[in-house]
């Protein structure tokens, strides 16, 4: 049976006030549920069975991503599923090779983008300024995945 809207929130409700993970089966695309979390968050995930093992990759959060979004892009990872493809070991595949394209700039903003949470506002412009003065001229533009140690 599909789920709907009022099944999600009901499942949200009951995660929260039991304390522990729920996972729903949606029957219209086979290996998609829906996983709700006692912190009130809900995901939606594919399962499949790929070469005899199970492999489960997120397609996304709840709301963000609705009932007729996840059950679209369950459907088009099914079918790369069904053509032989891992989609979960391409997903994260792709991630890290977003990553090794950054620069040390890219690295940069990304460590000043979490230090931003945690370091006084001084010391965080100081880091900055000493990143802006010393390195970023000579090595801002280059990848990171180039750097060796000496």
């Amino acid at each position: 049976m599909p789920i709907t809207q009022p099944t999600i929130n009901a499942k949200l409700k009951q995660a929260k006030e039991q304390g522990k993970e729920i996972v729903v089966p949606d029957g219209t695309v086979p290996g998609l549920n829906f996983r709700a979390t006692p912190a009130g968050t809900g995901t939606w995930f594919l399962r499949y069975r790929l070469a005899g093992n199970m492999k489960k990759i997120t397609i996304g959060q709840d709301p963000a991503w609705g009932i007729v979004d996840a059950r679209e892009k369950a459907k088009q990872l099914r079918r790369e599923v069904d053509t032989g493809t891992d989609v979960a070991l391409a997903k994260r595949r792709q991630k890290q090779e977003a990553r090794s394209a950054w620069t040390v700039d890219d690295l940069a903003r990304y460590y000043f983008g979490l230090a931003e949470k945690d370091l006084a506002k001084h010391t965080l412009k100081q880091r900055v300024r000493l990143y802006e003065r010393f390195i970023k001229s000579g090595y801002g533009s280059v990848p990171v995945n180039g750097i060796k140690p000496a």
